[in-house]
Parts: structure tokens; sequence; C-alpha cells
């Protein structure tokens, strides 16, 4: 039996099994959650055997599975929720305390309660992270029922991208009335070439990837380091690293590319057993090699002026800022961005449901207390998180890597968030959270060669 996963395991011990059961049921989310909160009624109820397989489910049944599990987690681990401080446990119950107090007067109260369940359960998530210790051998169980699912989501990917997508543009089209059949919105994306897996949109798988990869790949090291060959070891973490790499090329998110390139830069600064001048200059070519690719894929986006972002992104940001300055203390309500839109958009400005930038969108729909306490909850546990990593690295936690890559995850998504919303994905913004509450966790370094 491997080291990593213990050989303590105990199908019978509680929390061996419940951080196993959560681990799975967030990882089922990749594969079933991935429908923003605020567009819950696309995802309808399965009928049949092979649609409660192939296809989404509803959010309320995720929603259902996250506080179940969640529920249990934090049950059974309550005793050991610590932080260095007590005030880091503030902005997260600002945040959702604030958000709760602006939906007194929100705009679209159908809306804003379907923003409110989610932020409610990513909320728990985020308790539920903060009573996890990684130096605590069964942190391998939850991260192994992440594993599974993402590996699903990455296979899901090569399978769009291999014939899956073209299969499906050609059964929808040989449909009557396929005009009006579907949404506006599924048409548009079946008819690129960009894949989104099992998210619903392409951007949200990339998010997906920068968030989940890089523990992802470094726990496949540590797995197959256990039970075989450090070069065995070394091959099959650097393929699922390329697979990933691979997906992530092919959802056409630049954003979450130049993240991941971002990612990698301090993977070889921080981490890399390299001397260090070597680890600066691989560093740098990577980040080089990876820009020059970037822009030479991406060059007639910027010889047409970068519509998507000059025509999309700004004109949002403008609507959110307009709407900010007129509503500065509650917003306009949580998740009513789209109805605040609808009124201050330009005639050559793009449609849109979401602000794409999750901190900008707090502070629209929210206000500026909610917007500064997420902000807050965010950068916290990225500062936290780094100071962590070195303490646990230097007393020799022999899980000190997989803390290393959930930071590094989580930052990147953080990043992603000014210019994403994937805030508002069930699938995504629960593990970040958990993420976000497991890095400002006072782990027990006098643990750390428990297994």
């Amino acid at each position: 039996m491997s080291k990593l996963i213990p050989i303590s395991w105990n199908p019978r011990s509680r929390k061996d099994l419940v951080d196993l059961l959560l681990g799975l049921a967030l990882g089922l989310g990749f594969l079933k959650f991935g429908t923003p909160a605020n567009l819950s009624e696309m995802a309808y109820a399965p009928e049949g055997f092979f649609e409660i397989l192939l296809t989404s489910w509803p959010l309320s049944w995720g929603y259902l599975l996250y506080l179940v599990c969640l529920s249990l987690f934090i049950f059974i681990n309550f005793k050991a929720i610590a932080v260095e401080k007590f005030w880091f446990l503030i902005p997260c119950f600002l945040w959702f305390g604030w958000v709760t107090v602006s939906c007194i007067d929100t705009i679209d109260m159908a809306l804003t309660k379907k923003v409110m369940v989610h932020f409610f359960v990513i909320s728990v998530a985020w308790f539920a992270g903060c009573c996890t210790d990684v130096t605590k051998s069964r942190i391998t169980y939850f991260m192994a029922g992440l594993f599974v699912g993402f590996l699903y989501v990455i296979w899901s990917g090569f399978s769009q991208k291999f014939g899956g997508l073209e299969e499906t543009r050609q059964i929808i089209y040989a449909q009557e009335g396929w005009e009006t059949k579907y949404p506006p919105e599924f048409l548009y994306r079946i008819a690129r070439d960009r894949i989104f897996a099992t998210l619903t949109y392409p951007n949200s798988f990339g998010a997906l990837i920068i968030l989940i990869l890089p523990l992802s790949v470094s726990f496949t090291f540590l797995f197959v380091k256990e039970i075989s060959k450090l070069k065995v070891s070394l091959l099959i973490s650097s393929i699922v690293f390329l697979c990933g790499i691979c997906c992530l090329w092919w959802t056409g998110s630049k954003t979450a590319f130049l993240v991941c390139l971002f990612q990698l830069f301090l993977v070889f600064i921080l981490v890399s057993p390299l001397k260090k001048a070597f680890r600066i200059g691989i560093g740098v070519g990577v980040v080089i090699i990876g820009l020059a690719a970037f822009f030479i894929q991406y060059s007639s986006y910027f010889q047409e002026g970068a519509k998507s972002l000059t025509e999309g992104r700004f004109g949002y940001w403008r609507a959110a800022k307009i709407n900010f300055m007129s509503n500065p203390v509650t917003g306009s309500g949580p998740g009513t961005f789209f109805r605040v839109y609808q009124k201050l958009k330009r005639p050559e400005d793009e449609m849109a449901r979401l602000a794409h930038n999750d901190y900008l969108q707090q502070a629209s729909d929210s206000g500026a207390v909610a917007a500064i306490s997420y902000f807050l909850l965010v950068g916290l546990a990225i500062v936290t998180g780094f100071r962590n990593f070195h303490k646990l690295r230097q007393s020799h936690c022999k899980y000190w890597i997989l803390y290393f890559c959930v930071w590094v995850g989580f930052l990147g998504w953080s990043l992603q968030s000014f210019l994403e919303w994937t805030l508002y994905i069930p699938a995504i913004a629960c593990v970040a959270f958990f993420f976000a509450g497991m890095l400002i966790h006072k782990n027990d370094i006098r643990s750390r060669n428990q297994v």
C-alpha cells in the first residue's frame, strides 16, 4: 500500500471515510455542476440512465450533495479548526453577511435567490477548509477524490477535441427546428472549436485547469513514486501535465494560458530542486517560449484590436463602475449585474450576464463593504498560504508540495477572476473556497511525520 495513501486506511473510520466522500463529491461536481449559479435553469433534471450519466445535473442536486458532505466533514473535524489569528475568520463572515444585507433592496429577487444559495454553500466550503490540516495523512483521501474527477474532465476534453464536438454538432443540426430548440448560448458554444469538456464554457474549463492541474500533477508524482520507480513517476506525472496543458490550449482561454505561464514560473523559482541560476533561467525560458506561442496563435486577435477585451469586458466594467457609484453601500443586489447591464449597455457592447471580474462585480452587486471583504478573503489566503508553505517545507512535512500546489492553484484562480466570473460556478468556486480556508488554517507542524 502506498505511503501517500496511508496503510492506516480504515473504511470504518469516520474521518477517513468522510474525507474521501467529500473529495469524491467535489470531484463529481467537475462533471455535473458546471452551470453558473445565475443560469441554474439551464441544467434540467435528466431523464433516464444515459442522461444521468452523460448530462449535467440541476444545481439544487449539487448544493444538497455539497452541504451534506461539507456538514459531515465539519462535524467530524470541528475541533481541528485553527487559524493563526482570530481575525482571519472575519473577511468571509463579513462578506457573506454583507451580501445578505444587500438582498434587502435587490432589483431582481429571483436572480438574487439563486446566487445567495450558491454563496451560502461556498461559504460553508470555506469554513470546512479552515478545519483541514494538511500535515495529517487523511488529506490525501480528499485530494484523491478531486484527482479522479479532474482526470475524467481531461478525458472529456480530449474526447471533444478529437471528434466529440463535431459529432454533437451533426446530431443537433440534423434535428428539425434546431435553431429554436436549443438556447442561443449553447448553439454559440457548439459552433466553435473551443472545448469546454463537462463545464458550460471554455473559459470555465480553463479556470478549472489552472486551479486543479498543479495539485493533480504533484499528487500523481508522489503516489506513483511510492509504488514504482522515480522515472516512472516522472513519466506519468508529465503525461498528466501535458494533457492538462493541451486541454488548456484547446479551450482558447487567453487569460488562463497567461496565468498558467505565471504558475509555471513560480514552480521553477520556488520549488525546483535545481540551482538558483538554472531555476531562473529555465523559468524565464518557459515564459518566453509560452508568450511567443501565445502571440503567434492570437496575432490576428490583436491585429483586430482585441475586441473581446475592448468591446466586451471594458463595456461590462464600465457598467459595473457606474452601478457601484450609484449604489456604493448595498449595490443592486447579489447576481443582478445582468439587469444592470441591460439598462447601461451601449449599442456597440456585447451582452453579458456577469461582469467578467468577480471583484468588481461584488462592488456592483453588493457595495463597497462586500468588495473589500471579498478581496481581503482572497488576499489573506494567498499571503498566509505562501508563508505557511515555507514553514511546512522547512519542517520536512512530506505533504508540503501538495500544499504548495493548492496555493499556486488558488493564486491562479484568483488572478483569472480579474477577467472572468468563475466565482459563480459551483464546481469551481466550492473547491476554490475550500482551498482558501485550507490556506489560512494553522497546521500542526509537529504532526509532519504522521502517515
